[in-house]
């Protein structure tokens, strides 16, 4: 089980193209590890957060989002400390469901750091 806390930047063209805050993704995961931990599966799900004010939706509107990681390489440099490399991952994050729904799907690469507390 791990918790997952990501900030999303979004690329918005309502008005003019502009980098804007995007949305929060804050979840809860369950992962499995194989081939002695080199190797990792993960799912997370929770809330999605809108960071900024849409031309229909106010920023902090919230809704859920859903994280999958087929298949990812681990590396542990130091007992408390992971490096993680996920080739192919798949999120979908909605955070906004009523009116006209606001949903971003999104397949990436993701590099990620776990520190052990």
């Amino acid at each position: 089980v791990f918790g997952q806390l990501e900030h999303n930047l979004w690329v918005s063209t309502e008005r003019e193209t502009e980098v804007v805050q995007g949305v929060v993704n804050i979840g809860v995961g369950v992962e499995y590890l194989y081939a002695d931990g080199f190797v990792r599966t993960a799912l997370a799900v929770g809330p999605s957060i809108l960071a900024f004010d849409t031309a229909l939706d106010d920023a902090g509107t919230t809704g859920f989002f859903f994280d999958a990681r087929p298949m990812g390489l681990r590396w542990a440099p130091h007992k408390r400390l992971v490096l993680g490399l996920d080739p192919v991952a798949f999120s979908l994050m909605a955070p906004v469901l009523d009116g006209i729904p606001l949903i971003n799907v999104a397949y990436r690469t993701c590099f990620y750091v776990e520190v052990m507390l």
